[in-house]
Order: structure tokens, then C-alpha cells, then sequence
């Protein structure tokens, strides 16, 4: 069973995408949102670091 892409899909790029599932964004739009999904995996890596390091100090 072969997949057939929707040829009824916009592909063009445009802000307006962003609430789209497949959406594409224009990359001045793209590279921020990414690094804000960067900042948000790394602060909840080390948030529970923060919150146990003064007890493992004992």
C-alpha cells in the first residue's frame, strides 16, 4: 500500500503556518522557536538538579 501525499497542501512559507501541522515557517521565525524548545529541555533538566542539591549536601 503506497502513501499519497495531499497535492491540495500549501507549501509555501508563512507565518500564518505556525498552528499548522505541517506548516512550514520562515526560518527568521523558525531558528527562535527552536531555540526557545532548547532552552525549555535544558531548564527542565536542571531544575530538578537545583531543588535537590542543597539536601545532598548533607
Amino acid at each position: 500500500m503506497k502513501l499519497e501525499k495531499n497535492k491540495d497542501k500549501d507549501t509555501s512559507v508563512s507565518i500564518k503556518n505556525v498552528y499548522k501541522l505541517e506548516g512550514r515557517v520562515p526560518l527568521s521565525r523558525a531558528i527562535p522557536f527552536g531555540l526557545r524548545h532548547v532552552l525549555a529541555i535544558f531548564v527542565a533538566n536542571v531544575t530538578p538538579l537545583i531543588i535537590i542539591a542543597p539536601d545532598a549536601r548533607q
